[in-house]
């Protein structure tokens, strides 16, 4: 699961929509398994969506249209959402210097000058030479990368990777070997998965692509 999160970061930095349809796939049946219904209501509904309820185009649209860049990096991108709790946060800051006299009107001049003026103090700073933290721990310490390269030797060594029958961890031996086996039934996801694409399809918002 630790892997799927960091690979889903991942892709997510990258804006690499194909790779977080496809992980959400596995996303699905861990929140299955753990019984986060609504979390596993809405990976399915996405899935639905791009691969059979909506036109190719939408579809692409849905896959591909999914991140905002601000920086012009490759690993810069963030999630719509994100950006917008940005700028609601912006506009919060502001709002602030009305000292709780805030109308209609000032909360208007507010939303339609956020976006300017972060931009004229985000110029400001590139001239003044203000460098602000980026967030990501580029600096890593010497002893940090010696220990991680003997970790991967390590873990080179023991093939970690390769399958053995048998082994397991001593100190983890109620710890099933295959979790999502374990807690989900294959038959009741199909029952489960089939059911609630008939309730989708049923719905007016999405019509099926038919090519003339």
């Amino acid at each position: 699961m630790c892997m799927i999160a960091m690979d889903f970061t991942d892709a997510r930095k990258h804006a690499d929509g194909e790779r977080l349809i496809r992980l959400y796939k596995f996303l699905l049946l861990f929140f299955m398994g753990a019984g986060k219904t609504q979390y596993a209501d809405q990976s399915f509904r996405l899935l639905a969506q791009v691969h059979c309820l909506l036109s190719p185009r939408l579809a692409h649209e849905l896959t591909w249209c999914r991140f905002v860049n601000n920086k012009g990096l490759p690993d810069s991108n963030i999630e719509p959402d994100r950006e917008m709790e940005h700028n609601n946060r912006s506009t919060k800051d502001m709002t602030r210097a009305f000292h709780g006299h805030v109308t209609n009107k000032s909360i208007d001049r507010v939303s339609r000058s956020t976006y300017k003026l972060e931009k004229i103090l985000k110029q400001y700073d590139v001239t003044s030479g203000v460098r602000n933290k980026s967030g990501k721990h580029d600096d890593k310490l010497e002893q940090d990368v010696k220990d991680i390269d003997s970790l991967a030797v390590h873990l080179h060594q023991e093939e970690i990777f390769t399958s053995k029958p048998g082994r397991r961890y001593n100190a983890f031996t109620s710890v099933p070997r295959n979790w999502i086996s374990s807690q989900i039934d294959p038959l009741e996801l199909q029952v489960w998965m089939k059911d609630h694409l008939r309730k989708l399809a049923a719905k007016n918002m999405f019509k099926r692509y038919t090519s003339p």
